[in-house]
């Protein structure tokens, strides 16, 4: 499988932005209820519990907590040399783990759902981490789940080189 492809990007960029969720205090701090968590030990492991490359949100989840998805899709190739690409964050709170504590978070206005996108945007909008030039959102828009929920889809575009032609002709 080491073949490169034109969809390398649509596994590549998820897991990249997980990572870079992963590494933000302020990310964390939101998704396990504390102010000043440990990122490399037990609240790490906690939040990467709750972030996925997958719709992974139905009727089943039972837990009270925040969740974060991350996919990608390639939307055009306009050119045989540049593809465009959108990449979706989708932020899930269960409506019981909405409220924030402002002692905790102090002078943090606003609801769980909103803060967590306040700060994935912070880390992504603008970035030159992806593709060509800076990732750009593109729609910030309120989410279908199931009704335990509210949720908030953050949807970034981004061109990118596309691979060798060759790839996938016999």
């Amino acid at each position: 499988m080491a073949v490169q492809t034109h969809l390398d990007q649509l596994i590549d960029y998820k897991s990249n932005i997980i990572r870079a969720l992963l590494n933000s205090k302020d990310v964390v701090s939101l998704i396990v209820d504390k102010a000043n968590p440990d990122i490399y030990g037990v609240d790490g492991d906690t939040a990467s519990s709750h972030m996925f490359d997958y719709d992974y949100i139905d009727d089943t989840v039972l837990e009270a907590g925040a969740f974060v998805m991350v996919d990608c899709d390639m939307v055009a190739a306009p050119t045989g040399t540049i593809k465009d690409l959108e990449v979706y964050v989708q932020v899930v709170v269960s409506k019981l783990f909405m409220e924030l504590d402002h002692k905790k978070f102090k002078g943090v206005k606003g609801n769980r759902c909103d803060n967590l996108s306040r700060q994935i945007d912070l880390l992504l909008n603008g970035s030159r981490d992806y593709g060509i030039g800076r990732l750009q959102l593109a729609s910030a828009r309120t989410a279908n789940v199931p009704a335990a929920f509210t949720s908030r889809l953050l949807t970034y575009r981004i061109p990118d080189f596309a691979r060798d032609r060759s790839v996938g002709i016999p």
